[in-house]
């Protein structure tokens, strides 16, 4: 009967022994992970901001673009429409000095 008894404690301490290894690894192994992802996350958010601050750097590029060919286009309009209205003063004058008397030019 000691025999049994003995056996039994014996038993229950390898048991805990066994449990406490276990725990010992579920807790090194979950510090593991979230060390994984805690890197991971940071990575993540590395990569989506630089993601996003070379898409602010391609609109700000655009946007330059865009204001630089407006800015052309506009330039390129008012000169055309200077020069129509220098061409309509000057055929103007050219029709009044046509039909002006003779002594009233000048």
């Amino acid at each position: 009967m000691q025999e049994i008894v003995e056996q039994v404690l014996k038993t229950e301490a390898q048991a805990e022994k066994i449990l406490q290894d276990a725990r010992r690894q579920a807790a090194e192994l979950k510090t593991r992970l979230e060390s994984e992802i805690a890197q991971s996350i940071k990575q993540a958010r590395l990569k989506s901001q630089k993601y996003v601050q070379e898409q602010v750097q391609k609109a700000q590029e655009q946007a330059a673009e865009n204001r630089i060919r407006a800015l052309q286009t506009t330039e390129e309009e008012s000169r055309h429409l200077l020069e129509d209205v220098k061409l309509d003063s000057l055929v103007e004058e050219v029709a009044l000095f046509v039909i002006k008397p003779e002594f009233r030019k000048d």
